[in-house]
């Protein structure tokens, strides 16, 4: 969480902030040191005495301050061209400008509408080096995020998984009828087919590519030849009656078919 500066806090920052040079003045050649710059951030930190403040947020402060004072900068000189009398020329109402005034002077430059390429280059000297420590703070804590959340995401998955195995390890109602099918169905999957089946199909695949009358009638002529069939089996197959039988009852009793009286008329 960021650190929020309270009013009086900013004189005593600039205060100390001023004793580094290699933090806020780009013409020296501790600027572009990171190790030096990196000692004098934690002397300043250790000058400070804030609790609860950290290297960013004091980087954050430093960018703020050098901000809104080349915005006062740039409308003093803006107002100092246009004005037609002293009256007219801006006073910065920033109340700790007149002491930052003192030091940033020399290094901060005021923002032009069309910058000229001097004014660019220095600008860029001034922010080059904070801009890369800032954009290498923010990938280490995008890194940091991410890692955060692919372990959180491993957790979560790992959990999912274990309340799903102790789901499984009890049988609900459903799942043990479920149980009891599967070796039906498993028996049913070892029973082989053979040659009567593959006729069946065959039957099958040729009615249906015929008319729909055509195909009845087919139908009706194989299944009068299978009743047919059947009864002459079940004659055969019943136990021959003694001669006490009834008269209406007859030793070799046949169950004569005649498929013609099922015959349909073919139009």
């Amino acid at each position: 969480m960021v650190y929020k500066w309270r009013v009086e806090q900013t004189p005593m920052f600039l205060e100390h902030f001023k004793n580094y040079p290699t933090l806020w003045n780009f013409k020296t050649d501790g600027y572009k040191n990171r190790v030096l710059r990196a000692k004098a951030m934690r002397a300043l930190i250790q000058d400070l005495n804030i609790e609860g403040v950290n290297e960013r947020d004091v980087k954050l402060k430093i960018k703020s301050i050098r901000t809104r004072y080349t915005c006062e900068l740039s409308k003093i000189k803006r107002s100092t061209e246009t004005a037609c009398s002293p009256d007219d020329i801006y006073v910065p109402k920033l109340y700790w400008f007149k002491q930052a005034d003192e030091f940033l002077h020399a290094v901060c430059v005021p923002r032009e509408r069309s910058s000229s390429f001097h004014t660019s280059k220095q600008q860029s000297d001034v922010t080059e080096y904070e801009n890369s420590d800032e954009e290498q703070e923010i990938s280490e804590d995008k890194v940091s995020e991410q890692s955060q959340k692919t372990n959180n995401e491993q957790v979560l998955a790992s959990k999912f998984l274990a309340s799903r195995s102790r789901k499984r390890n009890h049988d609900t109602p459903i799942d043990r009828p479920i149980k009891e099918l599967k070796p039906v169905e498993d028996d049913d999957k070892e029973t082989a087919e053979d040659e009567f089946d593959l006729f069946c199909r065959s039957l099958a695949v040729q009615l249906k590519k015929m008319p729909l009358q055509r195909a009845l009638i087919c139908q009706q002529k194989l299944q009068s030849v299978m009743i047919h069939e059947r009864l002459k089996s079940i004659n055969m197959s019943s136990p021959k009656h003694s001669s006490n039988d009834s008269p209406r009852s007859s030793p070799n009793i046949y169950y004569a078919y005649n498929s013609a009286n099922y015959k349909i008329e073919e139009q």
